[in-house]
């Protein structure tokens, strides 16, 4: 058994059509994923809350993920990753999910996500 595990599984609703890069040899393919939980709040009303999640996927994986379009129910399997980055002269801090694998729930089919 390991010490450690970073492992993230979302079921949801492509908020973006992919967007896909070539940069030294390299596919990457980026969007973005809403999950969606609810709940019945203490006077017995529905409450919900939704969470954008950033989904990077890289060669084999992104060209799955670049077929991709808004509305699309997927799961993506992963880990977290945080990175830093800079921009004119503010650091920023950006955590993604970096995807092992992409599976369109209904490949056939095509929903709208608010």
């Amino acid at each position: 058994m390991s010490q450690y595990q970073n492992e993230v599984n979302l079921i949801g609703y492509v908020g973006n059509d992919a967007e896909s890069s070539e940069a030294n040899g390299s596919t990457r393919t980026v969007l973005s994923l809403a999950t969606k939980r609810s709940w019945k709040d203490e006077k017995e009303q529905w409450q919900s809350r939704t969470e954008w999640h950033n989904i990077v996927a890289w060669n084999g994986t992104a060209t799955v993920a670049a077929q991709l379009k808004k509305g699309n129910h997927v799961r993506i399997k992963g880990e977290l990753r945080t990175r830093e980055y800079e921009l004119d002269g503010v650091k920023h801090k950006i955590t993604e999910v970096v995807a092992s694998e992409v599976h369109n729930l209904r490949p056939d089919r095509r929903d709208d996500a608010d």
